[in-house]
């Protein structure tokens, strides 16, 4: 080969490199590995959002303790002790830091305690155990990474503090791999950016990198949108669309075991036209098995967890009684007051729940620069204008995504309200704005579809730049302020 060739060779290749790094499931990988990383680094032990329950949960789990202690005196299972100790470490330091959350993070270090974190961090788990409250509720199939990493970890005979950092990285790596697949499903429609910006959003990366159930959820969330959107989009030759359906009939079937509130949005599958199916009879069959799938599992579970019969201990810090089996009964009673309760926290709590769904990115809370939340919003109007001539191919399910996503947000406010609102209780406590995170892309796709505004001539270039400038940019902003708030 002459060197003429080996240029041209070389041209072509640097070409095809570059030309790979322009699509938004390459840049998702790239952009969320970096900073997950970062946050999964950063972020003290157990200071992910709920995350000592979490991990609890995952690693009783990987001891076989796949269903749950339900008894009043033991509602989880046990952990070592000296799991509680540094637990505790983090209850005081998050205890501590909330005094001074509303601070400039040059003036903080919520961190307090990394002394007594590092020296317990480099001990073993104990043998001795005692219980762990309040990790019944969740499923096996919620912690897929952190269980394999817990597992993986116990066999090598790790350290604490390597056992946390090997269970956050496989969550990392579990909602990596499931986001670089969605959007990947997309790489022939102009919807991969719209999805590329919202699998980036700092709530989702934060929670990536430590052990929740949110960020498996938010994952499958995303999945579930992107093949639901590829069905409609895209003609699919035969097998692969049926190879959706299957898919999009699973992904129904576990969201709602992971969170019960999700069924809402997996009877969404309902809507799909019959002619994505062989025949009517066909069509039929296919949607009383997403019902089916996506109901009893979720019900048999809340039975086995004992969800609605759970001890009527408080978590709340001012140790109000709750009772969930009698709020539920309270709601029932008096639907009205439940909906002025809701309407209660909105207003009271509104602008902190939607700033969440954004910048749920401390165990206390780190306040970046609003202007940011105002960024990532225009950028996914923006994707979503980009594809308005995709999302225009999907507009009745469209309406229905958003109606159920609505209708799911509702019962996330009556899930609160039950487990942790004492009966018949003003407003609804406890509700933060990542639990709302995975509703974002029904929400832009509807605004883009139905308001009146298209984009001028735009190059694909220029959505690509900014998409990636703004995530980007959001992402490194919000993981310099954790660092500096932190330490």
């Amino acid at each position: 080969m002459d060197h003429r060739n080996v240029l041209e060779y070389s041209y072509v290749s640097i070409k095809k490199i570059i030309r790979s790094l322009s699509r938004p499931h390459i840049v998702f990988l790239i952009v969320s590995s970096v900073t997950g990383m970062s946050f999964l680094l950063l972020n003290p032990p157990l200071w992910g959002l709920d995350e000592p329950a979490h991990f609890a949960r995952a690693y009783q789990i990987s001891e076989g303790q796949v269903r749950p202690n339900i008894s009043r005196e033991n509602y989880g299972g046990d952990m070592p002790e000296n799991f509680f100790a540094i637990s505790w470490y983090r209850g005081a330091d998050i205890q501590d830091g909330k005094y001074s959350s509303g601070e400039s993070v040059l003036q903080r270090q919520d961190v307090t305690y990394k002394h007594a974190y590092d020296k317990i961090l480099n001990e073993h788990f104990s043998k001795s155990e005692r219980n762990f409250h309040w990790t019944a509720l969740y499923s096996p199939i919620t912690y897929p990474g952190p269980v394999l990493g817990i597992s993986i970890a116990r066999v090598l005979n790790l350290t604490i503090g390597q056992t946390f950092f090997i269970a956050r990285l496989f969550s990392l790596l579990i909602y990596v791999a499931i986001c670089f697949f969605a959007l990947w499903m997309l790489r022939h429609t102009r919807l991969g950016w719209l999805f590329m910006v919202a699998a980036l959003l700092p709530t989702a990366l934060f929670q990536a990198g430590a052990v929740t159930s949110d960020n498996i959820l938010l994952a499958l969330s995303i999945l579930f949108f992107s093949l639901y959107a590829r069905l409609l989009v895209i003609k699919n030759p035969n097998p692969v669309q049926k190879r959706v359906l299957i898919s999009l009939c699973a992904i129904g079937a576990l969201m709602p075991l992971i969170k019960i509130n999700y069924v809402f949005l997996s009877l969404s599958l309902l809507a799909l036209p019959v002619v994505y199916f062989k025949s009517t009879h066909w069509s039929i069959a296919y949607k009383a098995g997403v019902a089916l799938s996506s109901i009893f599992p979720a019900l048999l579970w809340s039975q086995l967890s004992g969800a609605t019969d759970a001890p009527a201990e408080s978590q709340r810090a001012d140790h109000l009684a709750v009772n969930p089996s009698d709020q539920i009964y309270f709601v029932i009673q008096y639907p009205l007051d439940f909906l002025v309760a809701i309407i209660k926290s909105l207003i009271i709590y509104g602008d902190d729940t939607i700033y969440g769904i954004f910048f749920s990115i401390s165990g206390i809370g780190v306040d970046v620069p609003i202007i940011l939340m105002f960024f990532l919003m225009a950028m996914l109007f923006v994707t979503a204008l980009y594809a308005k001539k995709d999302l225009i191919k999907m507009k009745r399910q469209i309406i229905y995504l958003l109606l159920l996503s609505l209708i799911t947000s509702v019962s996330i406010y009556g899930a609160l309200y039950a487990v942790f609102n004492p009966v018949g209780w003003w407003f609804i406590d406890g509700v933060q704005g990542r639990y709302f995170t995975p509703f974002v892309l029904p929400i832009t796709m509807f605004a883009a579809l139905f308001l009146p505004l298209t984009l001028s001539p735009i190059s694909r270039r220029t959505v690509k730049i900014s998409a990636v400038s703004v995530a980007t940019g959001c992402l490194l902003v919000c993981v310099i302020y954790d660092f500096l708030a932190f330490y």
